[in-house]
């Protein structure tokens, strides 16, 4: 009876954690790649993200020939001297795309939200990948918004 009451009770301070401040959801909508003006969509999602811990490869996009991941992180600001930065939160991102033939290209991005702001954003990000004259080039967008 007492490890029943116990569990139950370990179980409900975990659902207050969660339910805290320490993770928010980051939603991801119309992703689409271009390239040579052919446009295809990715792969839509929803990501539960904890306060300063990174979350590893999260998938953008496949398909044969190409692959694009991304990293995200999300911290909440602390400073002493503002009390506007010190309520924004920071999203940070670092995207990886490899083509089949094993080049490779990454960027990163970093997001800041604002008390007032709405916590959404449009992603544009563009690789290119060597390819003796005729270089090629993938660009992705994506619209996120957290929650």
């Amino acid at each position: 009876m007492k490890l029943a009451i116990a569990t139950i009770g370990f179980m409900l301070a975990q659902m207050v954690f969660a339910q805290s401040g320490d993770y928010i959801t980051l939603n991801i909508t119309d992703v689409k790649v271009t390239e040579n003006n052919n446009v295809t969509a990715g792969m839509d999602g929803t990501v539960d993200l904890k306060n300063k811990q990174k979350l590893q490869k999260i998938s953008l996009y496949k398909s044969a020939g190409l692959s694009i991941t991304a990293d995200i992180k999300v911290s909440s600001n602390n400073s002493r001297r503002s009390s506007t930065k010190s309520g924004s939160v920071t999203l940070d991102v670092v995207y990886h795309s490899e083509y089949a033939d094993g080049k490779k290209d990454k960027r990163s991005a970093q997001y800041v939200f604002y008390l007032d702001n709405d916590r959404s954003f449009v992603a544009k990000e563009q690789f290119v990948f060597k390819n003796g004259l005729k270089p090629r080039q993938v660009k992705l967008t994506f619209k996120g918004q957290l929650q």
